[in-house]
């Protein structure tokens, strides 16, 4: 697959940062397999904070929701 001259990746922009202890010639599909498993080894940590700032939220708005309209309410009878 073919890239054309305007399409960049992040390895293209860091390539002479990642390419520094050597002047041997690096496979660009290797560098990228290894950043794409220095990716999935870190871990979804950024979904995981938006879930649980979304169920805060959510868990937070119905405690409100509890606090304000059911127990001035009183009970049914």
């Amino acid at each position: 697959m073919s890239r054309s001259h305007t399409e960049l990746s992040v390895l293209d922009i860091f390539k002479p940062v990642l390419n520094c202890h050597g002047d041997h010639q690096v496979n660009p599909k290797e560098d990228e397999d290894q950043a794409i498993e220095r990716i999935v080894l870190d871990g979804p940590k950024g979904a995981i904070v938006l879930a649980g700032t979304a169920t805060a939220i959510v868990i937070l708005i119905w405690i409100v929701f509890y606090l304000l309209v059911f127990l001035p309410r009183g009970v049914i009878q």
